[in-house]
């Protein structure tokens, strides 16, 4: 009996995980905006002279299964959003611990979701009514 209970006990740490990773149902105090916000400064300013004006930016796309995205998307100029999104991918693995995917193709630019890729949630719609507080690399 002892042995169930304490392996039941232990499920809540395993899904863990999973419920923090679902960035878009986190809501006021439970999103980190100041780490996540730190960390996405942190990674534009290392990688600002990485590309010329313009060329880079944090948006946010719709997703039509799970809700807002928060990326960093490296725009297409001359046929180099790959060498760029590969120079993007080097810079936030220095910057940031967390980051353990790439980034995909969209619409032929390269995205990478800030969300995943810090491993903060940031909540959209406080960060949809602060956009001041939003890096840009343009």
């Amino acid at each position: 009996m002892r042995y169930t209970e304490s392996l039941l006990s232990l499920l809540p740490s395993l899904f863990l995980p999973l419920v923090a990773a679902d960035c878009w149902s986190e809501k006021g105090p439970q999103a980190d905006h100041s780490r996540g916000l730190d960390l996405l400064y942190s990674a534009t300013v290392t990688m600002s002279g990485q590309f010329r004006s313009g060329q880079t930016k944090i948006g946010c796309i719709d997703d039509y299964a799970l809700g807002n995205h928060y990326y960093l998307t490296v725009k297409k100029k001359n046929g180099g959003a790959q060498a760029a999104a590969e120079y993007l991918y080097r810079g936030l693995q220095q910057q940031i611990s967390a980051c353990r995917e790439g980034g995909h193709l969209w619409d032929y630019d390269w995205e990478f979701n800030v969300d995943t890729l810090v491993g903060v949630c940031i909540d959209p719609d406080w960060l949809n009514s602060h956009p001041e507080t939003v890096p840009s690399l343009s």
